[in-house]
């Protein structure tokens, strides 16, 4: 049986269209997954920075 993958949860802080900063939190295996979940649901948003809560 595989064993299942174990996720962290991020909070990504990106820029929004009018320069304002907003924040997703997603669930991820590491932070590299963590961007690229933003970057397929968000398109190629400005990231500001990732954060571990």
């Amino acid at each position: 049986m595989a064993e299942p993958v174990k996720l962290a949860t991020f909070r990504v802080v990106v820029e929004a269209a009018d320069g304002a900063e907003g924040e997703l939190t997603v669930s991820a295996r590491d932070e590299a997954h963590a961007l690229q979940i933003v970057r397929d649901f968000r398109g190629n948003p400005t990231v500001i920075r990732v954060e571990l809560p």
